[in-house]
């Protein structure tokens, strides 16, 4: 029997309410959409929140931060995101915008953002960050990947170069790297957490880097 319905989803969220408040781009055109009651002829009790709170929930009950009550959840996919409970609980902030982590700056100048601010841990680390330098260097002919025909180079191709030994290649995930410790001593320093989680299909590439 179907007790209930949770949905994640990027983007702004009012999940005491639930309702999307801003979308991302990648379902441009939700924006203030009360989705719980959209779904209220089911006469289910729904759940919905950011993507990053999501996971952070999910790693304090099942994951790497099982039982701990003030931890934070990195999650770094084609962007960066994340979550942060304190005292056990989801902080929200007050426009429900709190724990945009991949938006803090590491930076004064470094790269521009999709968010319009340069110098972001996302410009640096994210899966659109290493699919733009995997291009750059595919363009310049030194990303060294035998590409079929029409076939993008992506992240993946950069991680493969680099575990091949392209110099370029690995300087490039270094900086990543770098940004990302930054940003975690950064949070450690704020935020005093017991636990920072790393996640999402990126995390692999920076992890042993990081943990060095």
């Amino acid at each position: 029997r179907v007790q209930g319905i949770g949905i994640s989803t990027g983007g702004r969220v009012n999940a005491r309410e639930g309702i999307l408040l801003e979308a991302t781009t990648l379902i441009s055109g939700w924006n203030d959409i009360d989705v719980r009651g959209m779904l209220a002829d089911l006469d289910l009790p729904v759940w919905i929140d950011n993507d990053g709170n999501c996971a952070a929930l999910a790693e304090q009950r099942f994951g790497k931060a099982k039982g701990v009550d003030n931890c934070i959840t990195i999650i770094i996919g084609t962007g960066i995101g994340g979550g942060l409970l304190v005292n056990g609980e989801v902080h929200y902030g007050v426009n429900y915008c709190a724990a945009e982590l991949g938006h803090m700056a590491v930076s004064i100048d470094g790269p521009l953002c999709s968010c319009g601010q340069r110098g972001c841990v996302e410009a640096f680390a994210s899966g659109f960050a290493l699919d733009r330098e995997a291009r750059r260097l595919h363009e310049a002919g030194e990303l060294n990947s035998n590409l079929d025909s029409g076939v993008l180079p992506t992240a993946v191709h950069l991680a493969a170069a680099a575990n091949c030994g392209n110099k370029k290649a690995k300087e490039f995930i270094q900086q990543g790297a770098r940004a990302l410790g930054l940003a975690v001593v950064n949070m450690l320093h704020m935020l005093n957490p017991k636990v920072i989680v790393l996640c999402g299909h990126m995390a692999p590439v920076y992890q042993p880097i990081i943990e060095e």
